[in-house]
């Protein structure tokens, strides 16, 4: 009934947001083009932009077309949060694209992740990447420092990245062989996330983890004669 208002251009990404989470990543692609292209002056082209080239990276591998994008929101879109974010998935498609060397990242998320200039959202995502780097590296004990401070530093960040958090957390823990500290991340998942997308994921591993833990103690006490 209102095509032209603001409320209709936000809806299409809305909708096209709803289609993501039905795993119709196509579908919202196409809403967020149809914003780009039918609303070329609306407020809402940075963020459609942004969400569709989220979009393309992460889920439909299309690395090439969302670097071209995220670089097209630093560009005419320099003023805004969606660009802040860009920088840094620019930095993580360098990382894989270009064989950036991961120290080379880690210093540019790190200085991403310090700069007050930049959006809160932006610099908690850098900080992500800080901890995701120093795990690529092998860095366990930083990897895990790095994703606390992501926590710590940046409390009000959206659900869906702390439930992201606590799992790498809780991966990490598993890798390190702390299984107690593994099973709280993952309970965090369970018991404050419900509705994140890797909540089954986290069930799964703290069944296993649990299996684990209960198989060796049953060890331990045939083990002693118990």
């Amino acid at each position: 009934r209102y095509p032209e208002s603001e409320y209709a251009i936000a809806a299409l990404i809305r909708i096209g947001e709803c289609y993501g989470r039905m795993k119709e990543y196509e579908k919202e692609v196409e809403c967020c083009r149809r914003v780009i292209e039918e609303y070329p002056e609306s407020d809402y082209v940075a963020e459609a932009k942004a969400v569709m080239a989220g979009t393309m990276l992460f889920e439909l591998g299309k690395m090439e077309e969302a670097r071209e994008i995220y670089k097209d929101l630093v560009r005419n879109h320099p003023d805004t949060e969606y660009a802040d974010e860009a920088k840094v998935w620019l930095i993580f498609i360098s990382l894989w694209k270009d064989r950036m060397p991961p120290e080379k990242a880690l210093k540019a998320c790190k200085a991403l992740a310090a700069d007050e200039n930049i959006s809160y959202n932006a610099r908690a995502s850098a900080q992500y990447m800080v901890g995701y780097l120093h795990y690529l590296r092998g860095e366990l004990d930083e990897a895990i420092e790095s994703f606390r401070e992501v926590l710590d530093r940046f409390p009000k960040i959206h659900d869906g990245v702390k439930a992201e958090v606590h799992y790498f957390l809780g991966f990490l823990y598993k890798r390190k062989g702390e299984l107690s500290k593994a099973l709280d991340e993952f309970d965090e998942i369970i018991e404050n996330f419900p509705n994140s997308p890797l909540l089954e994921k986290a069930k799964l591993k703290r069944e296993e983890i649990a299996k684990w833990l209960s198989s060796e103690i049953l060890e331990w006490n045939e083990w002693r004669g118990e």
